[in-house]
């Protein structure tokens, strides 16, 4: 598995919902900007200014992120600085 620098989280977008609930099929146009995600790993604890800086977030949890360049093209990663 990658691990980020420290400072950083590797998440794994979830996938895009291509219907509404009630069964309404949505364009790949209408795709919203922020996105839901899945951490996979954190990067070491950050120290800044003497200061160390934990990392927010544990691997498992459901993040909400911005649209990024994936990491990958056979897997659509992202690493998100977490500072």
């Amino acid at each position: 598995m990658l691990k980020p620098l420290a400072g950083y989280v590797l998440i794994e977008p979830a996938p895009k919902e291509t219907k509404t609930a009630s069964g309404i099929h949505l364009p790949d146009s209408a795709d919203e900007k922020p996105q839901e995600g899945k951490v996979l790993s954190c990067g070491d604890d950050l120290v800044e200014e003497g200061k160390t800086i934990k990392c927010p977030v544990k691997t498992g949890d459901k993040v909400v992120i911005e649209e990024t360049r994936p990491l990958s093209k056979e897997k659509r990663w992202r690493i998100i600085s977490k500072v």
